[in-house]
């Protein structure tokens, strides 16, 4: 459960709204908490008049806080309780406010890939050499550090996906993803073979040949109904992809955070 309290500053007297989760009142904290820690890593990136500034995170053992602006003004439910009916030309002036807040959030590239990536995600020696056992051990990967997926219907719905079309999208990489009910935001998981993990590959390579191997895994499991963040996330991941120089980072790199910093210098290219 989310609080959201009112906070003062007793020496400068400025107002602020802090946003609390507790794990003595909620049930799925470790989800919930880093969905917070999400959120606040999006709004820190942002600067615009119609979006609240983060000014401090605080992260305890059994809580977290998240200190920002707070906003003077009602609630549109608020609003609606009170008057019952809003004018047609005050709704306009909203809708404008509104529409400019959005494009300027969709002017943004957003660094949904490594978003909630955590150095644990980062697999820098695959043991697999083959593709179903590479999934399972991505999985579980993914479940070590997010508990609340399912083990089984994550590996169910990767294989029933690779079926479909088989993911290694060029030559050296892949990026299986599935969509899952356990599943309540999108996470990842990166994995790194020097060796080569035989990926059946179509188009009549032999086995252990340079063109069928991977050493690049990006894993993605998606909440399920959301298509169009979906394919966003995808072609994110394919900007990324791209680059041939981290291709080449995450194969050499020496640790994951490594890898990490290098999706932040992509992306804010």
């Amino acid at each position: 459960m989310r609080t959201v309290y009112l906070a003062v500053h007793e020496r400068l007297k400025q107002k602020w709204a802090v946003k609390e989760i507790s794990m003595e009142y909620c049930e799925n904290y470790e989800m919930i908490s880093r969905k917070l820690i999400v959120e606040a890593d999006i709004l820190k990136r942002l600067d615009h008049p119609g979006l609240p500034k983060i000014v401090d995170i605080i992260e305890k053992k059994d809580a977290i806080w998240m200190v920002m602006e707070f906003i003077e003004g009602k609630t549109l439910k608020e609003i609606l309780n009170e008057r019952g009916r809003i004018e047609e030309k005050e709704i306009l002036i909203w809708g404008k406010q509104l529409c400019e807040v959005l494009s300027y959030l969709h002017s943004k590239k957003p660094s949904i890939i490594y978003r909630d990536l955590k150095p644990e995600n980062i697999i820098l020696e695959l043991e697999s050499t083959e593709k179903d056992v590479l999934f399972a051990e991505m999985v579980e990967n993914i479940v070590t550090t997010h508990p609340s997926v399912n083990r089984s219907e994550a590996l169910a719905a990767l294989t029933e996906r690779e079926n479909k079309m088989n993911t290694c999208i060029k030559s050296g990489i892949a990026v299986p993803h599935a969509s899952c009910t356990s599943v309540t935001y999108p996470v990842v998981s990166i994995g790194i073979s020097r060796g080569g993990i035989d990926y059946e590959v179509e188009g009549g390579a032999a086995p252990d040949s340079k063109e069928s191997l991977v050493h690049l895994v990006i894993m993605i499991l998606f909440e399920q109904g959301n298509t169009e963040r979906h394919l966003h996330i995808l072609a994110e991941c394919a900007h990324i992809l791209q680059t041939p120089a981290f291709y080449q980072t995450a194969l050499t790199a020496g640790s994951a955070s490594e890898i990490i910093e290098k999706l932040r210098r992509i992306e804010e290219v």
